[in-house]
C-alpha cells in the first residue's frame, strides 16, 4: 500500500489512512491461506515469522547506515 512517507519531505501519513489498507491485506492473506490450504497453516507460520524478523533485522542495520534522521 502506498502512504505518503515514502518521498522526502512529505508529511506524515494520518493514523486513519496507513493501517486499515495493511491489515485488511494481511486479513485477505490469512483467510484466504486457512481455506485454500488448512493443513499448511503451522509451516506458513515458521516462514512468516523468519520472514518478519529478517526484515526487521535488515531495516535495522539500513536504519544504522542512513545519515538523514528525517527519513
Amino acid at each position: 500500500m502506498w502512504t505518503p512517507d515514502v518521498y522526502e519531505g512529505a508529511p506524515p501519513p494520518s493514523p486513519r489512512s496507513s493501517p486499515p489498507p495493511k491489515i485488511a491485506g494481511i486479513a485477505m492473506f490469512v483467510r484466504t491461506t486457512n481455506v485454500a490450504l488448512p493443513g499448511i497453516v503451522p509451516a506458513m507460520a515458521q516462514i512468516v515469522v523468519f520472514v518478519a524478523i529478517a526484515r526487521w533485522r535488515s531495516a535495522l542495520f539500513a536504519a544504522i547506515a542512513s545519515r538523514n534522521i528525517n527519513a
